[in-house]
């Protein structure tokens, strides 16, 4: 069964608007038809009953209209309270992500550099030397410069695979 919340005060006013003026429109049909035939005290005497009874039973609907909108406020709360800290949460991972990007682009443009313009150099360095003996020490160096690039690139993938998951 739907659980019944007020979600505006107003509604609370207005149903008791409607539901007072059903009260006060059918119990004065039924009462006057009912106490035409008293005398004037007995008629005094049932219409003031009628007052207090009317006054009784308007007071717990009254209370109980509050304690519905007091529920469906406290609902809203805590609703609130789990999509702040979802939000929260959702922040915190992108904050993380941001993070990681960061650095994974100061990877790229720094340490990435260093052994491209490494192999760069050498390179440069083979084309104008003839002695073979030099070459091959230029080639064990393009070696190291290329195993440190192939590093950075590994832990660059490592990072992007944090992301991903």
């Amino acid at each position: 069964m739907k659980e019944f919340t007020m979600k505006n005060k107003n509604y609370i006013v207005l149903l008791y608007i409607v539901i007072g003026s059903i009260w006060v429109f059918l119990s004065d049909q039924v009462v006057s038809a009912w106490i035409e035939a008293m005398p004037a005290e007995d008629r005094a005497m049932i219409n003031s009953l009628k007052a207090f009874l009317f006054i009784g039973i308007s007071a717990l609907l009254l209370q109980y209209l509050i304690n519905l909108y007091h529920k469906g406020q406290k609902k809203n709360l805590a609703y609130l309270m789990e999509s702040l800290e979802e939000s929260r949460k959702q922040q915190a991972l992108i904050n993380e992500q941001n993070n990681l990007l960061k650095e994974i682009a100061w990877i790229n443009s720094h340490e990435i550099r260093k052994p491209v313009a490494s192999v760069m150099g050498l390179s440069a360095l083979i084309k104008e030397t003839d002695d073979q003996s030099e070459k091959g020490k230029y080639y064990v160096m393009i070696d190291g410069c290329v195993k440190e690039l192939d590093e950075i690139v590994q832990q660059t993938a490592d990072k992007l695979n944090l992301l991903i998951d």
